[in-house]
């Protein structure tokens, strides 16, 4: 099973012209998050901070270049791996959230 994600708002039935602040993920395996936007979580949940560039398959010299260049191109965001199964609410600093589906590409 993988995550569903969907806002707060979407959940509860509130009209698409109320402003969504929180993202509910529900189910089972990894997800990644911008670091500290976990709010609360229901079930068993592990945060790992991601240091270098997930998608550099162990190339550490690639992953540090890549990340070098997001760094001065302003584009750096911090990041976190959550893995584990239940609900986990996000949210950061009461800012709209829109909930972005991507395809997942394997390795």
């Amino acid at each position: 099973m993988a995550f569903q994600f969907a806002t707060y708002e979407q959940m509860t039935g509130a009209s698409e012209h109320t402003p969504a602040y929180s993202c509910v993920a529900q189910g089972s395996g990894f997800f990644f998050a911008k670091k500290g936007a976990m709010v609360a979580d229901q079930g068993n949940f592990k945060y790992e901070k991601v240091l270098i560039d997930p998608n550099a398959n162990g190339n550490l010299i690639k992953g540090i270049m890549k990340q070098m260049g997001r760094k001065l191109a302003g584009e750096n965001m911090p990041v976190m791996k959550v893995s584990g199964d239940g609900l986990c609410v996000l949210a950061w600093e009461a800012k709209n959230v829109k909930v972005i589906p991507m395809n997942q590409e394997t390795v």
